[in-house]
């Protein structure tokens, strides 16, 4: 069966992106789905092998036994799949076509052959081929998730948000089970503006798979956005469920990928906040030791410090990131506050210029540099 995917802070008013999109995808996988024609028993062993060379991955050689079968009898479907398959795995939907479409030709009433096309027909960016293969599938399996799921997938590329959440939702009630079509479903329903249904499409996907970071991600970045819905009108008892429920996903995401940057910095971000500041300062600090001259972690790590009144301990991680960045304006805003917190007027002084030499309409640039001289 082929699956592919469609194709993810407050300090003095202003607000800090994050990391997260409205969600991530699955990973794509490609596995073979191949209508068995039937091979002569003299050709049967050289195909058995062929298959095994392909499933662990052994392409240039698997490729060598499928063509020479292919000249012995090409129009043996099975052998054309493969050929077929082997072009998908490595990205050549041209060189993927011709074997697959001569597959479909002889074998026009199996779906696999139509969900095999399709996906060439995807890889090429020729949509509307694809979406007529998928839906031949469908009409000849209305029980397929695959043709389903790559009909929503395409459908998803071409951003036809309901038609992919359409799709999506006929093989989510297919096969409930399957966490890529309950993530796939949440980011088409999300994508779609439907963001409670989309939360609970990711919480099928997280309890189908509680050790998918993905799907963890996904349901924490929904859930956020409910909060932040939730806090902007005025129902802070939701919110704080929410926020609750989204730290938790946030966590579960981290303890199964924690060496990766992007989520951890995701989920300091996300204690910030929620106003969990202590928790927030660890999450930071490991998201430097992953990417240690990252320009975003050390400004919110110091904004988080600044949030705990922590100005001597925010003071040189703010200079870092204007190290990093000696011209952006909100870390000279912030680096001329806490310096001038803690005393530090000379240094104060220093930022609050630099902000006038770059922006000499901010009045506030030039009262707080008064203020430090």
């Amino acid at each position: 069966m082929s699956r592919q995917g469609p194709l993810a802070c407050l300090f003095l008013g202003l607000v800090l992106a994050p990391m997260g999109a409205f969600g991530q995808v699955s990973p794509s996988r490609t596995q073979p789905s191949v209508p068995h024609a039937g091979t002569s028993t003299s050709l049967e062993e050289s195909f058995q092998h062929a298959v095994t060379l392909f499933n662990s991955g052994k392409l240039d050689d698997a490729e060598a036994i499928f063509r020479r079968l292919n000249a012995s009898d090409p129009n043996n479907v099975s052998v054309l799949t493969y050929l077929g398959l082997i072009a998908l795995r490595r990205r050549d939907y041209a060189g993927a076509l011709e074997p697959l479409k001569r597959a479909a030709q002889l074998q026009p009433n199996q779906p696999e052959t139509h969900i095999n096309l399709g996906n060439a027909y995807d890889g090429l960016k020729r949509y509307a081929d694809a979406i007529g293969e998928f839906q031949r599938a469908v009409a000849i399996d209305p029980k397929s998730v695959s043709a389903y799921y790559d009909l929503g997938s395409v459908y998803f590329e071409i951003k036809e948000y309901a038609k992919a959440v359409d799709a999506y939702r006929h093989a989510a009630g297919l096969d409930p089970n399957d966490p890529e079509v309950q993530n796939n479903y949440g980011v088409a329903l999300e994508a779609a503006g439907n963001l409670s249904s989309a939360v609970q499409a990711y919480t099928r996907a997280h309890r189908c798979d509680p050790h998918n970071a993905t799907y963890a991600l996904n349901l924490g970045l929904a859930l956020q956005k409910m909060a932040r819905k939730a806090q902007a009108a005025h129902n802070l008892d939701r919110a704080g469920a929410l926020w609750r429920q989204a730290r938790i996903a946030f966590a579960d995401a981290v303890s199964q990928e924690p060496n990766d940057y992007a989520l951890r910095e995701t989920y300091a971000e996300a204690l910030d906040e929620m106003g969990e500041y202590t928790l927030a300062i660890p999450q930071f600090q490991k998201a430097l030791a992953l990417k240690p001259e990252s320009f975003r972690t050390y400004l919110h790590y110091g904004i988080t410090l600044v949030h705990l009144g922590r100005y001597a301990q925010a003071a040189p991680v703010l200079q870092h990131a204007l190290s990093l960045r000696p011209d952006d304006l909100q870390t000279l805003r912030l680096v001329g506050f806490v310096e001038y917190k803690i005393g530090n007027y000379s240094a104060a002084a220093h930022a609050y210029q630099r902000l006038t030499e770059l922006d000499p309409h901010d009045l506030a640039a030039w009262n707080n540099l008064g203020a430090a001289l």
